[in-house]
């Protein structure tokens, strides 16, 4: 008992040590330490959470790239920077790579660590994903929604925004 015990601790120290994802937190294990944040008219260009891919159309003209996989839509939008992902036509998640496109309260990439907290407020969780990017994330348990800024020295450098019901 005694042996295996001993090897589980060995174990779980070297994993530590090597940075393995599997002892890293994922988002949603910050859910319940952060207070909730109004993301409900989260949007990019028009575009936002729950939209069908008729709307997307519309706002953001033909995608560049299509791909599906069963019930999953990934839309492309080239350099630009978007990627929307549609599930049963309806959009569950988008993510933002370049200046082109900004979230509802005017953050972009190379905005700063400080302007995403003025926007947004303090009620973020924050993790080193590793060692070359930070993230802060926000919820709305309300709209059940989620808005996560990848961080490279202080400056936005990718975001996504998630349905999370």
């Amino acid at each position: 008992m005694k042996k295996s015990l001993l090897v589980i601790v060995i174990l779980a120290a070297s994993l530590a040590a090597a940075g393995c994802d599997v002892l890293q937190k994922d988002a949603y294990d910050y859910m319940s330490e952060v207070r909730s944040t109004e993301l409900q008219d989260e949007s990019t260009n028009g575009v936002s959470l729950r939209d069908n891919s008729e709307s997307v159309e519309k706002n953001l003209g033909k995608p560049k790239r299509i791909e599906k996989s069963d019930s999953v839509t990934h839309l492309s939008y080239g350099n630009d920077g978007l990627s929307i992902t549609l599930d049963d036509d309806i959009v569950v998640e988008y993510q933002i790579n370049s200046k082109v496109y900004q979230t509802v309260k005017g953050i972009k990439v190379g905005s700063s660590k400080e302007e995403v907290i003025q926007q947004y407020g303090s009620n973020y969780y924050t993790n080193k994903e590793n060692k070359s990017y930070k993230r802060i994330g926000y919820f709305d348990k309300e709209s059940n929604r989620h808005i996560e800024f990848f961080l490279k020295n202080n400056q936005v450098i990718y975001i996504t925004v998630v349905d999370i019901s």
